[in-house]
């Protein structure tokens, strides 16, 4: 493929999609491959300049909101948070550049979310920081059931290696729970809902109406004693997930969860973490 076509077809590409292509992009519209941007620019980024399509050049620099954001919209696009392979297949700048502002690879999702927060974009980007928290609770929950390898001193073991791992074609349960009629402690929403269930009376809670819609559930609950008044709950099993499920705060007096980490919740919203209550009902 000759140098002149290359170029040619980069410009219709880039024309077609409105923006700057891809390499998977460019491979898939343009039949334009790997092996021929090598051979003639060195690589994509050299081809897209000479073709007059990128802003980069010799001492430019990309900006860290460019690079977040494009890691981000690849990770919505695929589903998942992208690995190194598949963000060289999707997205639109080199990993070289988040590899090295975020000191390797595994850091970008940590690096991420540490400017989500200081641009104050939580709710731009939710599902992408529910994507990245999942992933740490499996890791974390990985973490829980590795084996624990001998010491020094301890006899050889002559037995067959550990090999547990998460299955990821079974569920996973909490640590065993407190709770009669729960075997473990809740992984969801749902186990909060039934561990709820089962502490409304003592938490002076008497439930009205359930629903699917927003808020979850509509209560009479004891402010004093004797005197009553109607609240609305919602159910989450992190506090934070009303944040990620871009809930409305003024449509909600309370949030019962399981775990707490919200800390900067709005203050007219009362969080009743479940996992604190268990211990003192």
């Amino acid at each position: 493929m000759v140098k002149a076509k290359i170029l040619a077809a980069l410009r219709e590409c880039a024309l077609k999609k409105g923006r700057i292509p891809t390499y998977a992009e460019a491979h898939k519209s343009c039949k334009v491959t790997r092996y021929w941007i090598r051979k003639h620019f060195v690589s994509l980024a050299h081809a897209l300049r000479e073709a007059g399509l990128s802003k980069s050049g010799p001492g430019h620099r990309l900006e860290t909101a460019d690079l977040m954001a494009d890691w981000a919209a690849t990770a919505l696009k695929l589903g998942k948070i992208p690995t190194e392979t598949e963000y060289k297949r999707t997205g639109q700048f080199s990993v070289h550049p988040l590899k090295k502002r975020c000191k390797s690879w595994r850091a970008v999702p940590e690096h991420f979310r540490a400017f989500v927060r200081e641009c104050k974009a939580e709710e731009k980007w939710g599902p992408v920081l529910a994507m990245i928290e999942n992933r740490e609770k499996l890791g974390a929950v990985a973490g829980s059931l590795a084996p624990s390898y001998p010491r020094a001193d301890a006899p050889p073991i002559n037995g067959p290696r550990d090999r547990r791992k998460i299955r990821l074609d079974r569920p996973i349960y909490g640590p065993p729970s407190p709770f009669s009629g729960l075997i473990y402690e809740p992984v969801n929403e749902a186990g909060v809902i039934f561990v709820f269930g089962r502490l409304a009376e003592k938490l002076g809670i008497h439930v009205e109406r359930m629903q699917t819609g927003f808020p979850d559930c509509e209560a009479m609950r004891e402010v004093e004693t004797g005197k009553w008044q109607r609240v609305r709950i919602e159910f989450e099993f992190e506090s934070r997930n009303f944040l990620v499920h871009k809930h409305q705060p003024e449509g909600c007096d309370i949030i019962i969860c399981w775990t707490h980490n919200w800390p900067e919740c709005p203050s007219h919203l009362e969080v009743v973490e479940l996992k604190r209550v268990a211990r003192v009902v």
